[in-house]
């Protein structure tokens, strides 16, 4: 038997996460709680919706904090004849986080952007400030901003760690000729001190190398 998260029929919403990315959320009217879709929230980093049921069955920390929040339900929503797999939006941010410390850029996008929200805007309630739809999408501008900043920082330093690992190569290899060279050019103190050893056993025998008669 499907179980429902509320027999009301959820309001729709949605919310602006990072410049690329939105969430639908849903209200239920008569208690103010606010849902999300699995589907959507998996949807949001590029992900299949059975990958959260695997996330569940994890074992991150992520993962059993999840899971503490319950099993899932379905919920009817406003323009939809299909009800939607509920996802309570605690859950939403572990599974994105999971996603964000195993480096989906996406992921880490939503992660940082509602972490920086989240701290503006309790800083703004300290005061008893509300901040404006305005303001928040400022915001999202700014994170977006500063993750370009960040990626472009990123990808300068894997081309200097590219190099390095290129400039380790090369002075491998040169080290490598030199040696080479160095024993080329140790051969004709080899030769001399051959060629003085075969003399004196010449000497020893009593052949004079030297002689014109032993010149062929």
């Amino acid at each position: 038997m499907t179980q429902y998260f509320s027999d009301e029929i959820a309001e729709r919403s949605s919310i602006q996460l990072t410049e690329e990315k939105k969430a639908d959320v849903f209200l239920i009217p008569s208690t103010k709680e606010i849902i999300l879709s699995q589907t959507n929230t998996a949807e949001c980093i590029n992900k299949p919706n059975r990958s959260i049921i695997e996330f569940s069955q994890g074992k991150s920390l992520e993962a059993i904090a999840y899971k503490r929040f319950g099993l899932s339900k379905k919920q009817k929503v406003k323009g939809s004849n299909k009800p939607i797999d509920v996802i309570l939006p605690q859950q939403s941010f572990l599974y994105w986080n999971y996603w964000n410390r195993n480096g989906l850029k996406d992921a880490i996008k939503i992660v940082i952007a509602c972490g920086i929200d989240s701290i503006v805007s309790r800083s703004y309630q300290a005061f008893g400030i509300d901040l404006s739809l305005e303001k928040r999408e400022s915001l999202i501008q700014i994170n977006a901003k500063l993750l370009e900043h960040s990626q472009r920082l990123e990808a300068e330093n894997t081309d200097l760690r590219n190099n390095d690992a290129c400039w380790a190569h090369l002075n491998k290899e040169l080290k490598s000729q030199l040696k080479d060279l160095s024993y080329g050019l140790a051969e004709p103190d080899h030769l001399q001190a051959e060629n003085a050893r075969l003399l004196r056993i010449l000497r020893q025998h009593g052949i004079d190398p030297y002689s014109p008669q032993n010149y062929i």
